[in-house]
């Protein structure tokens, strides 16, 4: 069994209020790793996606290599089959993040690499619409055809 944090010696955690929005998110961060009865846990701890021993049990480690969560921004780990480590994390806004998944799709069209959102951006359709015509055997390049004629964008190799 793993020490617990002393609460409030860094001011940060409070029993009569919010905790700050860093302390939130590494405690957030200890659960996915590390309790098996947490929803995440199978994306996270399960995979053996660590905590660095640095920050595992200091709160103030981990503060003073993070530095405080900017608003609307959480923890990101830049290299997901990593674990959460100096080096590795960053504050970043969910729509960066989105794009760091393991189940992100990779495109290439005229040569540039695509995840599905940038594609669809690209094409100028949601990507509700651009998936439902891949679940209905359309290919890739009817796909592309498809939203060109339709919405006259074209898409360049970005070179």
């Amino acid at each position: 069994m793993r020490p617990r944090c002393k609460r409030g010696n860094h001011g940060h955690s409070s029993s009569i209020g919010p905790d700050s929005r860093t302390y939130g998110c590494w405690r957030n961060m200890k659960q996915r790793c590390l309790n098996p009865n947490n929803k995440e846990f199978k994306n996270y701890g399960a995979r053996g996606i660590t905590i660095c021993d640095r920050w595992v049990d200091s709160f103030s480690a981990f503060l003073e290599d993070m530095g405080e969560c900017p608003d609307s921004l959480t923890i990101e780990r830049l290299d997901n089959s990593k674990g959460y480590e100096p080096g590795n994390c960053i504050w970043a806004p969910r729509s960066v993040q989105s794009r760091n998944r393991r189940t992100n799709v990779e495109y290439i069209v005229n040569g540039r690499v695509f995840l599905q959102v940038e594609l669809a951006n690209a094409l100028g359709v949601c990507t509700h619409s651009m998936r439902k015509w891949f679940n209905k055997g359309k290919n890739l390049d009817w796909v592309v055809r498809h939203y060109k004629e339709r919405n006259g964008r074209e898409i360049s190799s970005g070179v």
